[in-house]
């Protein structure tokens, strides 16, 4: 009697969460869950490559270096050569 009651719940539980959607629904969730957890470890490197940047940009040596090779400037005492096209170039 009890194993017989048990899968009468059983059936009208699996038949309600098909009908009403639910249990697609429960899937959908857990598939969207998978792809969050995926974007949150991809913006937690993105999170830790610019706190490095950000390091590096404190430092006065780098922020040098960038302006030397960006910008093209010196630094007093520097040895600086300039190069002249001659005629016909």
């Amino acid at each position: 009697m009890v194993s017989r009651v048990f899968w009468i719940c059983l059936s009208i539980t699996s038949a309600l969460l098909i009908s009403k959607g639910y249990l697609w629904q429960l899937w959908s969730l857990y598939h969207q869950q998978g792809l969050l957890s995926q974007r949150i470890l991809e913006q937690q490197a993105e999170i830790e490559k610019t706190t490095g940047q950000i390091k590096k940009a404190q430092d006065i040596d780098f922020i040098e270096q960038i302006a030397r090779d960006r910008y093209g400037l010196v630094k007093d005492g520097d040895l600086v050569f300039l190069f002249q096209e001659g005629p016909g170039h």
